[in-house]
């Protein structure tokens, strides 16, 4: 059996018997030249195939190591219910994020952009500079420096504007707002801007939680948030909407009676922690 080397000695000198060979150089000094120029084309290819791998090898070991640093540069913030917190971030921004929300950056990467994940509530007063960017299951808010604040829980956003301007992305639709206007976004109802009463800050940052033609399921769930507590409803309808306020400082059971009187419901306690609205006849 021939070797690889003889069979390739063959196919040249087949090959050569057609050919028209150079003045001067013979059928063999041609097979030689050929045979010469093939190993160190192999030769080059293994070469090359040898530092493909120890590059193959570096990459990846940046790549875990990029990985490792990124994900151990990650900072997150929880509020549980009945909690409020303040956060100062990396570039001098603060932010003041509500109950039952959570916050998280990664604090290496925020030397490259300044980018924060966001579910729940929370009020920023962002540092000019470079773009700043909150992230929502439910859209995309960028500013440049300003203070506003968003509200993203379930399938609902909402961002209003204090100061600055801000661009606020949902569906692929991008819309800008200015201090005095917030922006609705809703997978019940079309999107829209309006206006609201403007203030320095919005009033839950201060205690306060000022309603105008809200769902009431919307209120008790909030009431949850601030008190620690369950509501269990009853009779509840979507087209009941309150307008009016409660303050934080107040008893649970003052807010309630609050919420419930207008539209003729009842609260009582169950167990620790726990209510049960209903329609006071039920």
């Amino acid at each position: 059996m021939k070797t690889r080397r003889e069979e390739l000695d063959s196919l040249i000198s087949n090959t050569l018997v057609n050919w028209e060979l150079p003045k001067g150089k013979g059928k063999e000094v041609v097979k030689a030249e050929l045979l010469s120029a093939i190993r160190t084309k192999k030769e080059k290819i293994i070469l090359f195939d040898r530092r493909w791998h120890w590059v193959a090898a570096a990459g990846l070991v940046f790549v875990l190591l990029s990985y490792a640093v990124f994900y151990s540069g990650k900072v997150e913030h929880v509020t549980p219910f009945g909690q409020q917190q303040s956060i100062i971030l990396p570039d001098g921004s603060s932010v003041q994020i509500n109950a039952d929300s959570r916050l998280n950056y990664n604090k290496y990467a925020w030397l490259i952009s300044r980018n924060v994940n966001l579910s729940g509530e929370g009020f920023f007063k962002v540092t000019k500079g470079s773009q700043f960017k909150v992230n929502t299951i439910n859209g995309t808010v960028k500013v440049l420096g300003t203070s506003f604040n968003v509200f993203s829980r379930e399938s609902n956003l909402k961002v209003s504007c204090y100061q600055g301007k801000v661009s606020v992305t949902s569906d692929n639709t991008s819309t800008l707002i200015t201090p005095g206007e917030e922006i609705l976004v809703s997978d019940t109802e079309p999107t829209k801007k309006v206006a609201f009463q403007q203030k320095d800050q919005p009033e839950w940052t201060e205690g306060r939680f000022v309603y105008a033609k809200t769902p009431l399921n919307e209120v008790f769930a909030e009431i949850e948030r601030q008190y620690n507590v369950t509501i269990q409803t009853s009779g509840i309808s979507d087209e009941m909407q309150f307008t009016g306020q409660w303050d934080k400082n107040m008893s649970l059971n003052n807010v309630l009676e609050i919420v419930c009187l207008p539209f003729g419901l009842s609260a009582r306690s169950t167990q620790e922690d726990q209510y049960t609205v209903s329609v006071k006849n039920l």
